[in-house]
């Protein structure tokens, strides 16, 4: 599976908060490496005012993402 792929999987196509993306236990929280790779990646779409995130789809001619 691709990165956006599992994105989808766990968190939809839509906005986000921030404190999803938190992983482990309280006090040591990081946050989840698919948002960092995705982010590096130019995948994520973020909005500061609100705190939340979302993935960027792709538009390709015929060929959407399936999950």
């Amino acid at each position: 599976m691709t990165d956006e792929q599992i994105w989808l999987l766990k968190y939809g196509r839509g906005w986000v908060p921030w404190y999803e993306l938190l992983e482990g236990p309280v006090g040591s929280q990081e946050v989840d490496p698919l948002h960092s790779r995705l982010l590096d990646a130019g995948r994520i779409e973020v909005a500061k005012k609100t705190m939340r995130v979302r993935l960027k789809l792709k538009k390709v001619d015929d060929e959407s993402i399936r999950v």
